[in-house]
């Protein structure tokens, strides 16, 4: 399996914002994760908004890269899109093949 994180949205392919890793991932894998794309920064806040919930966000990559690993009866699993905003985070499609 391999994680696959980055700016989605109708210009996906035009930014080409995105990160790979293997999982499982550790706390540490995951912060390298997404402090290898451009959105990282816009998460943290610019501009004079707030920064989003970047812990939640951890936590919930982590969490999905254990679950790829420990079932291995998932050959794909997309989550698409995630939002993020000030109220929280919500996964708003998913998608999910099993072998």
């Amino acid at each position: 399996p391999v994680i696959l994180f980055g700016t989605g949205g109708t210009l996906v392919e035009l930014y080409k914002d995105q990160a790979l890793a293997l999982p499982p991932l550790s706390s540490k894998s995951v912060e390298d994760l997404l402090e290898r794309t451009i959105i990282y920064s816009a998460l943290k806040g610019v501009r004079g908004n707030k920064s989003l919930d970047i812990k939640g966000l951890e936590a919930i990559l982590l969490r999905f890269s254990h679950l790829v690993v420990d079932h291995p009866l998932i050959k794909e699993i997309d989550i698409n899109p995630l939002l993020m905003s000030t109220q929280g985070i919500q996964a708003l499609d998913a998608r999910v093949i099993l072998t």
